[in-house]
């Protein structure tokens, strides 16, 4: 009697274990995932985010990595935070001046580079910003040139006095800059003149 009450428990628990895992199952291994790990990867991605100039996304990754493993980097994330807090300013105006630059709104990109103040980090990019500036203005003014044939055109003469304006927006002292304004200024209130002669 008791052999056949210990064959029925053992086949019971023998039953159970086969619910529970199935016949070709086994149970996962446990693994071991050192805590340090995640945040050293996340603090690597921080740094190459750093390296591409992207200080908004590195300071989320830093962020990240503190709040994972708070003692990790003994107080280099905290460094790497706290510098991100004075370079995301500067990646902002940068990022709105190249986007000025792409659209030819020379005025908006130098106000924005005046904004960048002292960066540690990325006054390369600044620098590249500032000398394709220089290109882009002299490239305006060319063009702003190439309308003063057109004198009697009262569009043309409304396009040269944007031109100059924005070309003064950078440089706001800068001769032929000037000449153009008044030249447009002068052609639009003749051709206005002539168009409306009462006024």
């Amino acid at each position: 009697m008791g052999a056949v009450v210990a064959a029925i428990l053992v086949g019971g628990m023998t039953g159970l274990a086969l619910g529970k895992w199935g016949p070709h199952l086994k149970p996962r291994p446990y693994v071991f995932v050192d805590p340090i790990v995640p945040a050293r990867n996340l603090s690597q991605q921080g740094k190459n985010l750093v390296r591409e100039g992207k200080w908004i996304e590195a300071k989320a990754t830093f962020v990240e990595a503190l709040a994972m493993n708070p003692e990790y980097g003994g107080g280099t994330l905290q460094q790497y935070i706290a510098r991100a807090d004075k370079e995301i300013p500067v990646q902002l105006h940068l990022d709105a001046a190249e986007a000025a630059l792409q659209s030819s709104e020379l005025g908006i990109a130098s106000h924005e580079l005046d904004q960048c103040g002292d960066t540690q980090q990325q006054y390369e990019r600044r620098d590249k910003l500032m000398a394709l500036l220089d290109v882009k203005f002299e490239s305006k003014l060319q063009a702003a040139h190439a309308l003063l044939g057109s004198q009697a055109d009262r569009s043309k003469m409304v396009e040269l006095a944007a031109m100059a304006k924005d070309l003064l927006a950078v440089r706001p002292d800068h001769p032929e800059a000037l000449e153009l304004e008044q030249t447009a200024d002068d052609a639009l209130h003749r051709i206005d003149r002539q168009t409306h002669p009462a006024r």
